[in-house]
């Protein structure tokens, strides 16, 4: 019996001995981490499913055929399956060809994940409507079109209804439009170079080689200008999306002289990363409180340029202006006047994101010619600000900057016919929809010298508030205004939407 206590009393004591050995091991481990502070970031987050559309088109055989589309669409579609894209992909496609890919992806995007549409070649525009052109495509008169080539709105409408959390439309398509001289009225049309600007569903972001209206270079190596910058940017690992095309716009107006600027439209609110990394990061060990050193002051701004730009007018959001403090410029851009603007001036209002350091990390025009919109875009994404503080704490902020334009002292514009950039489709309602009304809306618009709409009239109207529907989209209008005379004048037009398409 004693022997037995003994034993008991020998195994408790192990038990003991064992724990607290495994305790100060734990211990020790947590020490040594402290101190060394190797620590792990997570990966970006990133969606699971991602489906991307990649086609090219060079080798046309009623156009002028383009060196670089294959390739860029071959080097795309790569890039795109080491990012863990499922790609479906097509080089040198016909009508035909186009639509059973894109209804292709339609059909695996309605299964959810992230999507993506990449397009390189021929690419045109006709009053105000997107069009991709295939190699087969013969258009000798302007109203083909729509039977010849395949409309954006095919792509758009397949995005909207697989109703996912994010579609990304990458556009390397805005060229001279190659059919244009054989269509009769081809100098009243007015919108023969670029593509026109969009208005896309919620969620989804359209990306051009380059702004409204204006043609993009085919670069001179093996792929376009943008499409290569486009590469470099997207296998940058732990860059999210809004970074991303900043730095974008930022590389291919360098490469070309600021003569190209790349352009977006739509909102995204969510984090999305095409490159995901681990990396390892140092981190001193933890400092003691009375080692913790004194904040720094914020340092002087730096003098701004003597430049007729730049009037902060008002604080969005709800934090009270009285709490406000700091948000000064710390650093200009003078945006540069775009060359189609000649003979024009006006105001244009940017409404802009700014981060808790003072970065702008968006910025979207809120009103002005329409004309002035990117430069102004690319002058703010280039500024800087003193960060805002709220309480003594650094917030972001969305403001409202203006940028003002003269062209008093620069050449005169040469005649030139109206340019309709873009002109976004009106709303189908739901009244007309039960009712099943079609037909055309037509609007005599005053398109003023300044580059803002005017006075919209009714020439003929529909009912179930389809034509006020119209009237709303035909003042989201964007053009560059007529001249005559090396003047810019105002211009009253006929503009039609028709609600058999929607």
């Amino acid at each position: 019996m004693r022997f037995k206590k003994k034993i008991y009393c020998f195994s408790l004591l192990s038990f003991w001995t064992l724990f607290g050995l495994a305790f100060f091991c734990v211990l020790a481990s947590f020490t040594f981490a402290q101190d060394n502070r190797q620590l792990v970031l997570e990966k970006p987050p990133t969606s699971d499913k991602r489906i991307a559309l990649v086609i090219g088109n060079g080798a046309y055989t009623k156009a002028k055929t383009l060196p670089n589309p294959a390739n860029d669409a071959i080097d795309m579609a790569a890039a795109l399956k080491t990012l863990g894209f499922e790609v479906i992909s097509g080089t040198d496609q016909n009508k035909r060809q186009m639509e059973t890919l894109i209804r292709e992806f339609g059909s695996k995007l309605a299964n959810g994940g992230v999507g993506l549409f990449y397009y390189a070649g021929h690419g045109i525009q006709v009053n105000g409507y997107n069009y991709l052109v295939p190699v087969d495509a013969d258009i000798p008169e302007e109203n083909e079109v729509k039977y010849a080539a395949v409309p954006m709105n095919f792509i758009l409408d397949k995005m909207e209804t697989a109703n996912n959390s994010l579609n990304i439309v990458i556009l390397d398509a805005c060229r001279n439009n190659p059919f244009a001289r054989s269509w009769r009225n081809y100098r009243d049309i007015g919108d023969a170079s670029g593509l026109a600007r969009v208005t896309p569903p919620q969620g989804t972001l359209v990306i051009y080689a380059t702004q409204p209206g204006n043609v993009a270079s085919d670069g001179t190596g093996r792929n376009g200008l943008f499409t290569a910058s486009l590469l470099r940017q997207i296998k940058k690992p732990n860059l999210e999306l809004d970074p991303l095309i900043k730095a974008l716009t930022r590389d291919v107006a360098q490469a070309s002289g600021n003569k190209q600027y790349p352009w977006r439209e739509g909102t995204f609110t969510g984090g999305f990363y095409f490159s995901v990394s681990t990396v390892s990061q140092s981190i001193p060990p933890l400092a003691t409180q009375s080692a913790v050193p004194k904040p720094t002051p914020l340092s002087t701004p730096v003098a701004v340029s003597q430049v007729d730009v730049a009037q902060q007018s008002a604080t969005i959001g709800a934090v009270p202006s009285r709490l406000l403090t700091g948000g000064e410029p710390v650093t200009q851009t003078k945006p540069e006047f775009p060359p189609i603007a000649r003979g024009m001036s006006g105001t244009v209002k940017i409404e802009l994101s700014i981060d808790k350091k003072g970065n702008v990390t968006n910025a979207r025009p809120v009103s002005g010619p329409s004309a002035f919109y990117q430069a102004s875009i690319t002058a703010a994404l280039s500024s800087k600000f003193r960060p805002t503080l709220s309480e003594g704490k650094p917030i972001a902020v969305i403001r409202e900057y203006s940028y003002s334009f003269d062209d008093g002292s620069r050449t005169p514009c040469g005649d030139r016919p109206l340019r309709i950039l873009s002109k976004p489709r009106p709303e189908y309602t739901v009244k007309g929809r039960d009712k099943n009304v079609q037909g055309t809306v037509i609007l005599r618009v005053t398109f003023l010298d300044n580059g803002e709409i005017g006075v919209v009239d009714v020439n003929k109207a529909l009912t179930a508030g389809l034509t006020t529907t119209a009237i709303e989209a035909a003042k989201k209008i964007t053009f560059i205004p007529a001249c005559k005379d090396s003047i810019a004048v105002t211009v009253t037009k006929s503009v039609e939407y028709t609600y058999d398409i929607y």
